[in-house]
């Protein structure tokens, strides 16, 4: 749609097409929200737990890169399936960088 053509629709007819926008692009980015909302988030303890392996090892991991992690606050988290695809694929960029 051309800016002549948005600046000739009346008020409805803007909202309409604004609406039809929006609805296009939250299908797009929906699915993949909802998947992220639904994947568990652990701590470093459980995920150690889970990975057989101990705490030291993930945060060495979580240091050096090799797996991805989010902070809440004060809190480190890891997305249990983000880890165990980096972990698979054996490289992950780091979260930070030394200088």
């Amino acid at each position: 749609m051309r800016l002549s053509d948005i600046l000739a629709l009346d008020r409805r007819e803007m909202e309409e097409a604004l609406r039809r926008v929006l609805h296009e692009e939250l299908l797009k980015i929906l699915p993949e929200a909802l998947l992220r909302a639904q994947r568990p988030f652990v701590d470093a303890r459980e995920l150690a737990e889970r990975l057989g392996v101990s705490v030291r090892t993930i945060r060495n991991w979580q240091r050096t890169g090799r797996i991805p992690y989010v902070r809440a606050g004060r809190r480190v988290l890891f997305d249990v399936a983000a880890v165990e695809a980096a972990l698979r694929e054996g490289e992950v960029a780091a979260k930070w960088t030394t200088e």
